[in-house]
């Protein structure tokens, strides 16, 4: 295991935490479930080289704009520093890290043939998500940390539960600092379908989503400085999904 890759998850998890779909200090409040045109969505594909000597200048920005991104980059040097005794396996310092966390789910993905797709779940406090409807095809706005367990996933809010389906979602409890929770790390690029959806008076709204594919918007875009062309790819063929739990 290397620190590239535990670091960049933790990067990962702290945006899914910390992102502005998610808020746990707010009552709640609805907001629509689409594909989230706002989102910065890079999937860094063909150009980790340029990223990797690009990094340094970059961070020396992002440490100044970006407390999150700062706070979570030490969290993880901090740990690198005190696992590097384990063995070797946990590698390079952690400021020689070529990607952020779409670049650790790229690593975890390598030498998969095919997708792998699992079913996990996502509660959420304080939103409740309102979908267009079944067929709907959606996104879910930024990194988005899930659960294998349901239960796990009814601890962080049931305002909006989520039924998700996904092939692009990387398990991260080798990596997590709750392994009970079993996590799975779901990028901001990955696109849904909506397969039902309730939105009671009262309790939770369930959302019931599977993978279709891909989309972004940009690639590469700190090292081009401008919008890339909206990129759209499915899966191909996939495990079929099993029967969602209610």
């Amino acid at each position: 295991m290397s620190l590239l890759l535990a670091s960049l998850v933790l990067l990962g998890a702290l945006q899914a935490q910390s992102h502005p779909i998610s808020p746990r200090d707010l009552f709640s409040q609805e907001t629509p479930l689409d594909m989230a045109p706002a989102s910065f969505d890079d999937q860094y594909a063909g150009c980790t080289v340029a990223m990797t000597a690009a990094l340094p200048d970059l961070n020396l920005t992002e440490f100044q704009t970006n407390k999150v991104y700062a706070e979570g980059w030490a969290l993880a040097s901090h740990q690198w520093q005190e696992r590097r005794a384990w063995g070797p396996e946990w590698g390079p310092s952690p400021t020689r890290m070529p990607l952020r966390p779409a670049g650790a789910l790229q690593l975890l993905s390598r030498g998969q043939t095919l997708p792998r797709c699992r079913q996990v779940f996502r509660g959420v406090h304080g939103l409740r998500f309102r979908p267009a409807g079944p067929g709907a095809t959606v996104r879910l706005g930024g990194f988005a940390s899930a659960s294998l367990k349901n239960v796990a996933a009814q601890q962080f809010g049931e305002d909006t539960f989520f039924g998700i389906w996904t092939c692009l979602g990387a398990p991260i409890q080798g990596y997590s600092f709750f392994p009970g929770e079993e996590e799975v790390l779901i990028p901001p690029f990955e696109t849904f379908q909506v397969i039902n959806a309730s939105r009671p008076a009262q309790g939770p709204a369930r959302i019931y989503l599977r993978a279709l594919g891909k989309s972004s918007t940009y690639n590469c875009e700190y090292i081009k400085g401008e919008e890339g062309t909206w990129v759209q790819e499915g899966l191909g063929q996939t495990q079929a999904p099993p029967p969602m739990v209610t």
